[in-house]
């Protein structure tokens, strides 16, 4: 895993990097936010209240020899995307939270190294704050997608599988009963 800081509104790339080519890499933003804007909500029958912010980013992810090989830009936003909390304190005036939130996945060719460009620019939609931001750099990464496709395949052919050994059991059976009134 690679970490470098950023600086709001500033492009900053990253060392040369060696990640791992059998699996997969995934950049994520971690920011330190706060903000005066929230949303209340209800978790189980009690208010609750999220922060709200919308830092506009972008990335792109470059081989040794300056080729792109992944980009992605959008919004890091309150309410959007795969985010991980802590350090949180947020009431109904406000708070501060320490986020992170995890980009798409991408593959990486042989040799596996690697610089990445990033920016996240300041948040003029809500008027929150990042004090501290890092972009990580996650090798060794997993996809899920082949894993939940075989589970539900297996899930759908399962009782399937089951019914057709019942009729099966079921033929078997009456067959060897047929055969044995034929014989008496």
């Amino acid at each position: 895993m690679g970490i470098f800081p950023l600086e709001l509104g500033k492009e900053t790339t990253s060392e040369l990097l060696t990640v791992d080519t059998d699996r997969s890499c995934q950049v994520a933003f971690a920011l330190d936010v706060a903000s005066r804007s929230v949303q209340e909500t209800q978790q189980m029958g009690r208010d609750e209240f999220e922060l709200r912010y919308s830092f506009p980013y972008a990335y792109k992810v470059k081989d040794e020899g300056g080729e792109v090989l992944f980009a992605q830009d959008g919004e890091l936003r309150w309410n959007e995307g795969t985010r991980l909390f802590t350090n949180k304190a947020v009431g109904a005036s406000g708070g501060q939270a320490r986020i992170q939130t995890n980009m798409a996945k991408f593959d990486v060719p042989p040799p596996g190294r690697i610089r990445v460009e990033a920016i996240v620019k300041p948040d003029t939609q809500y008027g929150s704050e990042a004090t501290k931001a890092e972009a990580k750099v996650y090798d060794d990464v997993s996809r899920h997608a082949r894993s939940i496709i075989a589970g539900a395949v297996l899930i759908l052919f399962g009782p399937l599988t089951m019914i057709v050994g019942f009729v099966l059991f079921l033929v078997g059976w009456a067959r060897e009963a047929s055969q044995r009134r034929e014989e008496s």
